[in-house]
C-alpha cells in the first residue's frame, strides 16, 4: 500500500538484472524471427531514401564549411517557428497543464538547448571559414595529465547570462598543446569517407534526437537516418518541419514505422554506422541479439552486426556531498539542487541523480536530508508517462519495503518521489549500486571519513568502483572547503580520477548537456562487451578530438535562481524569452531575460 509521507518541517528540528522500463528499438530477435528477416524489398520507400542518403554523403564528405553554415542558420530559424507547437505537443504528452511551472523545462530540454548548439556550432564554423581553424590557444591550460580547453563562457552573453559559471573540456593524456589545431574541426580541414549513420533517438528529452542529428552532420560529416524511440512519435511532425533544411539538403531522412522498420533499418546494406540513445540492453541487442544466444555471441566475442556504433546510455548517477561550513541558505539552495536532479522530467533522465553520496559525520548531514525531503514533500508530481515506469517503480519497493515516499496527493498515474536511505556501501549485489531505476527514485549512501580530503577521496573510490556506468557525476562543495583542498592538491587530484564523462560541479550533470560547448558521453574505455554507458561524444560544438571528460562549475549559491530549478514557479516567461534571444542574439533581448529573471527574484521576494 502506497504510503506518502506527511511534510516536516525543516525549522524543526555492474551487471543490471532487471529490466529499467527504456523501451527497446527492436523486436526479440530469436532465431525463428532472424531465420524470417523482412524482406528488404517489402520497405521500397525506406530503400529508396535510404540510396538517396547513400548519394548524397559523397558530397557532402567533401563540402566546405559555407554550406553548412547557411543550413545551420536556416535550422535555427524553422526550430524557432515551430518552438511554441513543440512545447505544446510535449506538455500534451506529459500532462503539464497550462500553468503548470514544469512546461519551462519543456522550453529548456526542447527548443532552447537544440538552438544553442546549432548557433554554436555555426559559430566554429565561422572560424574555420574565415581562419582554417578554431583559435582556442588562448583557451589551452596545461594541468599534471591532461590538456585542459575552456569552452564555456563562449561569449560576453554567456558571462553575464550565467554569471561566475565555467566549463572545460579534458582531452585524453596523450594530445599535447601544439597538436591541438589538428585535433579540432578535423572533418573540415580534411574530407573523409562519406557514410550514413542511422540514429536511434531517445524517447525521455526532445531535444536528444535532432542535437544527435547536429553532432553526426556537423562534426563527422555523415548525412543521418534519423528513427525514433516510439516514445516521441509525436512529435514526427514538428521534426519534419523544424529539420526541414536537412531534410531538404538530402543529408537526413526521418524514417517512420514499427520495431521491425528499426530492426531492418540496423541490418540495411546502406547503413555504415548506427548511434544509439537509450538503453544498453539495446545496445546489445544490436550488436549481438537477445536471449540465450546473444548472451553466448557476447561471451564469446561473436557479434551478428559488425556496423560502428557509438553510444550514450545510461547511468547510476551519483551526487557527491562534500562536508563543509555551509550556512541555512547554502543548505537550502543545495536541497533545490538535488531535488531538481531527481524531479526535473519527472525522473526520466539518464543524469538523474540516483545515489546521494553523504558525509556520515558530517553535523549538517540530517539538516540537508530535512530540507530536501520537505521539498520532496511539497513538490507536485508528475505523470509516469515513461512505459514501464511503474512496474520498475513496484520492483524497487519489493526490494526496499522500507523506502520513503513524498507526495501531498498522488493522482492516478503519478509516481511519488521516493527515497531509499542508508544503503549499506559494502553489499556488492545492492540493487541500486547496478540497476538503473528510470523513475522518480534516488537511494544514499553514507561514507565515513575524518574530514573532507579523505571522505572525497572514497567517495571518489565508491563511484567509480561500486557505481554502474560512467556518464555524470555531479560534486556539491563549499567554496572553503573547495580552496582548502585545492592548496594541498587533493580536488585536483579527484577530478583527474573521477571516471566520468561529465563532472558538475556545485551544479546538475545536465548543465554540460544544455551548453553545447562542453561534451555529453561516457568516459572512454567501454567495450561493446561492457558498454555500460556507451562510447563517443555527443555536441561539443567546437569538435575537438579525443576527448576525456568535460568539468562545468556553478557558483555554490547562484543569482538569480537558474530557470531549470523545480522550485521555480513562473519560469516559463523567461524561457521562452531565452529561446527567442537564442533564435537571434542581441543585446535588447538580452536585457529582456535578465528582467524577466530578475522580476522572478522581486517577486519571491
Amino acid at each position: 500500500m502506497l504510503q506518502c509521507t506527511t511534510r516536516p518541517n525543516p525549522e524543526g528540528g555492474k551487471q543490471s538484472p532487471i529490466s529499467t522500463g527504456q523501451m527497446s528499438f527492436l523486436s526479440p530477435m530469436t532465431k525463428q524471427n532472424r531465420a524470417a528477416k523482412p524482406e528488404m524489398s517489402a520497405h521500397s520507400e525506406l530503400n529508396e531514401a535510404l540510396e538517396a542518403l547513400h548519394r548524397r554523403s559523397t558530397s557532402w564528405a567533401q563540402a566546405g564549411p559555407a554550406e553548412a553554415i547557411s543550413l545551420l542558420r536556416a535550422l535555427r530559424a524553422r526550430i524557432f517557428e515551430q518552438a511554441e507547437t513543440w512545447i505544446e505537443l510535449g506538455c500534451s504528452n506529459k500532462k503539464l497543464h497550462k500553468n503548470h511551472p514544469a512546461r519551462a523545462e519543456e522550453w529548456v530540454s526542447g527548443p532552447y538547448v537544440t538552438m544553442r548548439l546549432a548557433r554554436l556550432m555555426q559559430r566554429t564554423l565561422e572560424m574555420v571559414a574565415k581562419w582554417n581553424r578554431v583559435p582556442l590557444e588562448k583557451n589551452v591550460v596545461e594541468g599534471e595529465k591532461n590538456v585542459r580547453v575552456r569552452v564555456f563562457p563562449t561569449d560576453l552573453f554567456d558571462r553575464f547570462l550565467f554569471m561566475g559559471t565555467r566549463g572545460e573540456i579534458w582531452l585524453e593524456p596523450e594530445v599535447k598543446p601544439e597538436v591541438l589545431p589538428q585535433k579540432t574541426a578535423v572533418r573540415w580541414h580534411e574530407a573523409g569517407p562519406p557514410g550514413t549513420c542511422l540514429v536511434l533517438g531517445a524517447g525521455n528529452i526532445s531535444s536528444i534526437p535532432p542535437m544527435d542529428v547536429l553532432t553526426k552532420v556537423f562534426i563527422e560529416k555523415q548525412v543521418v537516418c534519423l528513427k525514433l524511440n516510439p516514445v516521441l512519435d509525436y512529435l514526427i511532425p514538428i521534426y519534419r518541419k523544424a529539420l526541414a533544411p536537412l531534410i531538404d539538403a538530402k543529408l537526413l531522412y526521418l524514417a517512420e514505422g514499427d520495431l521491425e522498420v528499426s530492426k531492418v533499418l540496423t541490418q540495411h546494406d546502406r547503413i555504415d554506422s548506427i548511434h544509439i540513445t537509450g538503453s544498453h540492453r539495446t545496445f546489445e541487442a544490436i550488436r549481438y541479439g537477445v536471449g540465450e544466444e546473444g548472451q553466448t555471441r557476447k561471451k564469446t566475442g561473436k557479434p551478428i552486426n559488425n556496423k560502428p556504433m557509438t553510444a550514450e546510455l545510461g547511468n547510476i548517477s551519483p551526487m557527491i556531498v562534500v562536508p563543509g561550513p555551509w550556512t541555512e541558505k547554502q543548505l537550502e539552495v543545495q536541497a533545490e539542487r538535488i531535488a531538481t536532479s531527481l524531479a526535473y522530467n519527472a525522473g526520466f533522465n539518464c543524469n538523474a541523480t540516483r545515489i546521494l553520496i553523504l558525509p556520515k559525520e558530517w553535523n549538517l548531514k540530517d539538516r540537508l536530508m530535512e530540507r530536501l525531503k520537505y521539498l520532496l514533500t511539497g513538490l507536485p508530481t508528475r505523470e509516469a508517462y515513461y512505459p514501464g515506469a511503474e512496474n520498475l517503480h513496484k520492483t524497487f519497493l519489493k526490494t526496499y519495503p522500507n523506502a520513503l515516499q513524498f507526495c501531498e496527493k498522488l493522482q492516478p498515474g503519478h509516481l511519488p518521489w521516493t527515497l531509499v536511505e542508508h544503503l549499506d556501501p559494502q553489499k556488492k549485489d545492492e540493487l541500486f549500486f547496478h540497476e538503473e531505476p528510470f523513475c522518480a527514485l534516488m537511494g544514499t549512501v553514507e561514507l565515513s571519513g575524518p574530514d573532507a580530503e579523505s571522505f572525497l577521496a572514497q567517495a571518489a573510490q565508491f563511484a567509480n568502483e561500486k557505481l554502474w556506468g560512467s556518464l555524470n557525476c555531479s560534486i556539491l562543495i563549499h567554496p572553503k572547503t573547495q580552496k582548502q583542498l585545492k592548496q594541498t592538491g587533493a580536488w585536483q587530484k579527484a577530478l583527474s580520477e573521477l571516471k566520468y564523462g561529465t563532472i558538475a560541479i556545485n551544479c546538475w550533470a545536465a548543465t554540460a548537456y544544455a551548453f553545447g560547448s562542453t561534451t555529453w558521453g561516457a568516459y572512454p574505455g567501454h567495450t561493446d562487451s561492457d558498454i555500460q554507458s556507451g562510447c563517443g561524444p555527443v555536441h561539443n560544438a567546437f569538435m575537438l578530438e579525443k576527448v576525456e571528460k568535460s568539468v562545468v562549475e556553478m557558483p555554490f549559491v547562484p543569482f538569480p535562481k537558474p530557470v531549470w530549478f523545480v522550485t521555480q514557479q513562473n519560469a516559463e516567461p523567461v524561457v521562452k524569452a531565452l529561446v527567442r534571444f537564442e533564435a537571434k542574439p542581441s543585446w535588447l533581448r538580452f536585457l529582456r531575460v535578465s528582467w524577466l529573471a530578475m522580476k522572478n527574484e522581486w517577486r519571491k521576494g
